[in-house]
């Protein structure tokens, strides 16, 4: 058996200046060319037939990027340098190519079926193509919802006829965020992050779970599935609110006071000991606590 953990689309919003984030793709083959039409919502947009899209308007102070499957094959340290950690993920798919596993997408759909799993979706379906280049696919989770996870013949969609079958977790708002943050401060956990979110999604059991027993999450994993997945401890996702969005209050009335502190700065000799006085004999209240917390809790966010 052999398995692959990639990064197969990754699409995030921005605050830079357009001039540095097309900087950052100068190294595309196929160079980023202006469009007639904008993306997104966006007016204006540059595209490059290597699978980059970006997406922007001038009055806008954001910037919109997508990199597809065929962007993202860059390799993972040169892809986590493209996005910083003040930037807005809005979409992160992560897959796992699993090939000669001997557990195809019709044995996992008839464990599904018989109730041999374990899921934090309730919405779980299949779609089975007419077609054999078609294949089977599996859905767990909504296209709506921030976590879904797909399933399906990828042997089959290429027409090499190969027991080849991609696992494949779509992740939107906080959760892209989130793993996405984790990611780029641990990029050699790569693998052992996806099959932990993986069985935090779904995982297969050796026994059929009862929908009432509240120690069903413990159910021990169906053997083939335990080794596909590296026997992962299931985790969950989580990451606090963006700095922009926690601190916001605090930031407007600091940028209110600019001019008089830069008055100050200019026209006091003695300026930083005195605003080092007056920060000292400060009293902190509940709501400035809160926002300490919560810078603090950015600067690790948690999986």
């Amino acid at each position: 058996m052999q398995r692959y953990v990639k990064v197969d689309w990754l699409s995030f919003t921005t605050r830079r200046q357009l001039v540095d984030v097309l900087e950052l793709f100068k190294y595309l083959e196929n160079p980023l060319k202006v469009q007639e039409k904008g993306r997104n919502g966006y007016t204006f947009s540059f595209s490059s037939s290597d699978g980059v899209v970006i997406a922007f308007t001038p009055d806008r102070p954001d910037i919109h990027v997508n990199l597809s499957g065929s962007a993202c094959d860059i390799g993972l340290y040169k892809l986590l340098k493209l996005y910083d950690t003040e930037d807005a993920i809005t979409r992160l798919d992560i897959a796992m190519d699993c090939v000669n596993s001997g557990f195809a997408c019709s044995e996992i759909w008839g464990f599904l079926r018989q109730g041999y799993y374990f899921s934090v979706s309730h919405d779980i379906r299949e779609y089975k193509g007419l077609l054999p280049e078609q294949g089977h696919t599996i859905y767990i989770g909504s296209k709506a919802s921030e976590r879904m996870v797909r399933i399906y013949d990828k042997g089959a969609e290429s027409k090499k006829n190969i027991d080849w079958v991609r696992y494949e977790i779509q992740l939107r708002g906080k959760s892209s965020t989130a793993f996405a943050l984790k990611l780029k401060e641990n990029p050699d956990s790569f693998s052992t992050m996806y099959f932990s979110l993986l069985n935090k999604q779904i995982r297969l059991t050796s026994e059929k779970v009862d929908v009432a027993d509240t120690n069903r999450h413990k159910m021990p994993m169906n053997e083939k599935w335990a080794e596909i997945t590296n026997y992962a401890v299931p985790v969950s996702l989580d990451v606090g609110p963006r700095t922009k969005a926690t601190t916001c209050s605090v930031m407007k009335h600091v940028k209110n006071c600019a001019s008089s502190l830069k008055t100050l700065e200019i026209g006091m000799v003695d300026y930083h000991e005195f605003l080092s006085s007056i920060m000292a004999d400060a009293t902190l209240k509940d709501k400035h606590i809160k926002v300490i917390d919560e810078l603090h809790e950015l600067k690790n966010p948690t999986m």
